[in-house]
Protein backbone atom coordinates (compact mmCIF):
# COMPACT_ATOMS: atom_id res chain seq x y z
CA UNK A 1 0.00 0.00 0.00
CA UNK A 2 1.12 3.46 -0.75
CA UNK A 3 1.27 6.47 1.45
CA UNK A 4 -1.96 7.92 0.03
CA UNK A 5 -4.13 4.98 1.13
CA UNK A 6 -2.90 5.27 4.75
CA UNK A 7 -3.84 8.91 4.86
CA UNK A 8 -7.42 8.10 3.87
CA UNK A 9 -7.63 5.40 6.53
CA UNK A 10 -6.45 7.76 9.31
CA UNK A 11 -9.08 10.34 8.31
CA UNK A 12 -11.81 7.68 8.64
CA UNK A 13 -10.47 6.56 12.04
CA UNK A 14 -10.34 10.19 13.24
CA UNK A 15 -13.92 10.81 12.07
CA UNK A 16 -15.20 7.65 13.78
CA UNK A 17 -13.38 8.58 17.00
CA UNK A 18 -14.82 12.10 16.97
CA UNK A 19 -18.29 10.67 16.37
CA UNK A 20 -17.91 8.20 19.28
CA UNK A 21 -16.64 10.94 21.60
CA UNK A 22 -19.58 13.19 20.63
CA UNK A 23 -22.12 10.42 21.26
CA UNK A 24 -20.54 9.55 24.63
CA UNK A 25 -20.51 13.22 25.69
CA UNK A 26 -24.14 13.65 24.62
CA UNK A 27 -25.13 10.51 26.55
CA UNK A 28 -23.43 11.80 29.70
CA UNK A 29 -25.25 15.14 29.38
CA UNK A 30 -28.63 13.44 28.91
CA UNK A 31 -28.06 11.16 31.93
CA UNK A 32 -27.04 14.13 34.09
CA UNK A 33 -30.10 16.11 33.00
CA UNK A 34 -32.48 13.20 33.70
CA UNK A 35 -30.92 12.57 37.14
CA UNK A 36 -31.22 16.26 38.05
CA UNK A 37 -34.82 16.37 36.86
CA UNK A 38 -35.68 13.21 38.83
CA UNK A 39 -34.04 14.54 42.00
CA UNK A 40 -35.98 17.81 41.71
CA UNK A 41 -39.25 15.96 41.15
CA UNK A 42 -38.55 13.68 44.13
CA UNK A 43 -37.80 16.68 46.35
CA UNK A 44 -41.03 18.42 45.31
CA UNK A 45 -43.03 15.26 45.97
CA UNK A 46 -41.42 14.88 49.38
CA UNK A 47 -42.11 18.49 50.33
CA UNK A 48 -45.76 18.26 49.31
CA UNK A 49 -46.22 14.91 51.06
CA UNK A 50 -44.81 16.10 54.37
CA UNK A 51 -47.17 18.90 55.25
CA UNK A 52 -46.74 19.80 58.91
CA UNK A 53 -49.26 19.11 61.63
CA UNK A 54 -50.87 22.45 62.47
CA UNK A 55 -52.91 22.01 65.62
CA UNK A 56 -53.73 23.83 68.82
CA UNK A 57 -54.75 22.58 72.25
CA UNK A 58 -57.74 24.81 72.93
CA UNK A 59 -58.78 23.49 76.35
CA UNK A 60 -57.80 21.07 79.08
CA UNK A 61 -60.60 19.53 81.15
CA UNK A 62 -60.72 17.37 84.25
CA UNK A 63 -61.66 13.82 83.24
CA UNK A 64 -61.99 12.03 86.60
CA UNK A 65 -58.71 13.46 87.89
CA UNK A 66 -56.89 12.97 84.60
CA UNK A 67 -56.25 15.63 81.98
CA UNK A 68 -58.23 15.47 78.74
CA UNK A 69 -56.98 17.83 76.02
CA UNK A 70 -59.27 19.23 73.36
CA UNK A 71 -57.19 19.59 70.17
CA UNK A 72 -58.21 21.43 66.99
CA UNK A 73 -56.37 20.71 63.72
CA UNK A 74 -56.35 23.85 61.56
CA UNK A 75 -53.85 22.47 59.02
CA UNK A 76 -54.18 20.54 55.76
CA UNK A 77 -52.91 17.16 56.96
CA UNK A 78 -53.92 14.71 59.64
CA UNK A 79 -52.19 15.07 63.01
CA UNK A 80 -51.31 11.74 64.64
CA UNK A 81 -50.40 12.24 68.29
CA UNK A 82 -48.55 9.40 70.00
CA UNK A 83 -47.33 10.84 73.31
CA UNK A 84 -48.32 13.38 75.93
CA UNK A 85 -46.34 15.27 78.58
CA UNK A 86 -47.07 17.59 81.47
CA UNK A 87 -44.94 20.75 81.59
CA UNK A 88 -43.58 23.10 84.20
CA UNK A 89 -44.13 26.84 83.74
CA UNK A 90 -40.62 27.20 82.29
CA UNK A 91 -41.33 24.54 79.63
CA UNK A 92 -39.34 21.75 81.27
CA UNK A 93 -40.96 18.33 81.40
CA UNK A 94 -42.85 17.57 84.57
CA UNK A 95 -43.90 14.06 83.57
CA UNK A 96 -44.71 11.75 80.68
CA UNK A 97 -48.03 10.03 80.21
CA UNK A 98 -50.03 7.93 77.82
CA UNK A 99 -52.79 8.75 75.42
CA UNK A 100 -55.67 6.46 76.26
CA UNK A 101 -56.24 4.30 73.22
CA UNK A 102 -52.59 4.54 72.12
CA UNK A 103 -52.78 7.29 69.49
CA UNK A 104 -55.03 10.20 68.66
CA UNK A 105 -55.68 10.98 64.99
CA UNK A 106 -57.13 14.42 64.29
CA UNK A 107 -58.23 15.00 60.67
CA UNK A 108 -57.86 18.49 59.14
CA UNK A 109 -60.50 21.00 60.18
CA UNK A 110 -61.74 18.95 63.13
CA UNK A 111 -61.33 18.79 66.87
CA UNK A 112 -60.85 15.81 69.16
CA UNK A 113 -60.88 15.23 72.91
CA UNK A 114 -57.63 13.41 73.72
CA UNK A 115 -57.92 11.50 76.99
CA UNK A 116 -54.69 10.95 78.92
CA UNK A 117 -53.50 9.32 82.14
CA UNK A 118 -51.71 12.52 83.23
CA UNK A 119 -52.94 14.23 86.38
CA UNK A 120 -55.17 17.23 85.80
CA UNK A 121 -53.84 20.59 87.04
CA UNK A 122 -50.31 20.78 85.60
CA UNK A 123 -49.16 24.24 84.47
CA UNK A 124 -48.85 23.04 80.87
CA UNK A 125 -49.26 20.08 78.53
CA UNK A 126 -47.56 18.90 75.34
CA UNK A 127 -48.76 16.53 72.64
CA UNK A 128 -46.16 15.01 70.28
CA UNK A 129 -46.68 13.48 66.84
CA UNK A 130 -44.96 10.39 65.51
CA UNK A 131 -42.53 12.57 63.53
CA UNK A 132 -41.50 14.83 66.43
CA UNK A 133 -43.83 17.81 66.01
CA UNK A 134 -45.23 19.19 69.26
CA UNK A 135 -48.20 21.25 70.40
CA UNK A 136 -47.99 23.01 73.78
CA UNK A 137 -50.66 24.45 76.05
CA UNK A 138 -50.28 26.76 79.05
CA UNK A 139 -53.61 27.63 80.64
CA UNK A 140 -55.85 30.04 78.98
Amino acid sequence: MGRGSMRGLSEIVATVLLLLISVAFGTVLVVMFINNMEATRSQLALESANKPCLARIVAVVNDGGNAALYVYNYGESECRFVSVYSLRPDGALLGAGNILGGTAKVPPGTGLLVRTDLAYGAPGYRLATDNGETVDYYGG
